[in-house]
């Protein structure tokens, strides 16, 4: 997820699917999770600009 703010600033970030061994989720559950996590990220305005190393903050879902 990313956007120009009115600065011309860069933001946003990344959300990452990543399921663990053993874990018994379905490709929807991974999406809805997804979606939760832009949902909540959107509604808080909490879009970061990059850290110190470039790189947008990524979430893992």
């Amino acid at each position: 997820m990313r956007h120009q703010d009115a600065d011309g600033e860069m933001r946003g970030f990344d959300v990452v699917v990543q399921p663990t061994e053993g874990e018994e989720r379905s490709a929807t559950d991974y999406g809805e999770a997804a979606a939760q996590v832009v949902e909540q990220e959107l509604a808080y305005g909490q879009l970061p600009a990059r850290g110190d190393d470039g790189e947008f903050k990524r979430i893992v879902v």
